[in-house]
């Protein structure tokens, strides 16, 4: 299994190269290019979420708490008192924090349900949706974020099986195919809760001819 600085470094390494081919093709402005490649290498981290001490469920708990706080006050700063917000935000991390994260730990296990391409499906359609509905962001600039997740993710389910290899006794692991899997067959409740996300995201997904459009942008780009 790689730690969490072969994560980090080889999802933003990926992402970063992505991203300027957004840039370069106009599919993004600069500064939505740096949220891409944020976005990319935040989700090269977060199959590692179900992983109780490691430093990836921290950094994504953390990044969490502050998209929920930018949203807030993006949100409500307007219409409602400074005292309300600074409220709601302080409840958010408070909850994610001592609420969200203890209950995370209890009823998660490492390589399960997380390590999975449905996973990352399931990740991928929150955040374009979230991105389409909540933020108001443009149809575009979602399906991005969600392509920049799903890549990041697998990235990392790669990484994994790739340092399940054992180069030096020219083997596998024990662990190997236990990363990069289209569901976990050993946690079925977990593995149908994603699936039912999914339909129910589905519903509420950009148009699709936005996301075919980045498609044939992003195939037609020459080296």
């Amino acid at each position: 299994m790689a730690n969490f600085n072969t994560h980090l470094i080889l999802a933003g390494m990926g992402n970063g190269l992505l991203a300027s081919a957004t840039i370069a093709t106009s599919l993004s402005t600069t500064n939505e290019g740096m949220v891409l490649w944020l976005t990319g290498t935040i989700g090269g981290l977060l199959p590692d979420i179900d992983a109780d001490n490691s430093s990836s469920l921290k950094v994504i708990f953390n990044c969490m708490a502050l998209l929920l706080t930018m949203v807030i006050i993006v949100r409500l700063s307007h219409n409602h008192s400074l005292t309300l917000v600074w409220l709601i935000i302080t409840g958010v991390y408070l909850s994610l924090r001592w609420l969200a994260l203890p209950l995370f730990k209890q009823f998660t296990v490492h390589r399960g349900s997380w390590h999975s391409l449905l996973a990352g499906c399931t990740l991928s359609l929150l955040v374009t949706d979230i991105a389409w509905h909540v933020t108001g962001v443009s149809a575009r600039f979602a399906w991005l974020l969600g392509i920049f997740l799903a890549i990041g993710y697998v990235i990392h389910l790669l990484l994994d099986e790739i340092c399940a290899f054992d180069i030096s006794g020219t083997r596998f692991k024990r662990s190997f195919g236990s990363a990069c899997k289209p569901l976990s067959m050993s946690q079925p409740l977990a593995s149908g809760i994603f699936l039912l996300s999914c339909a129910i995201l589905i519903a509420w997904i950009p148009p699709v001819s936005v996301l075919k459009s980045i498609l044939v942008t992003f195939t037609a780009i020459s080296l």
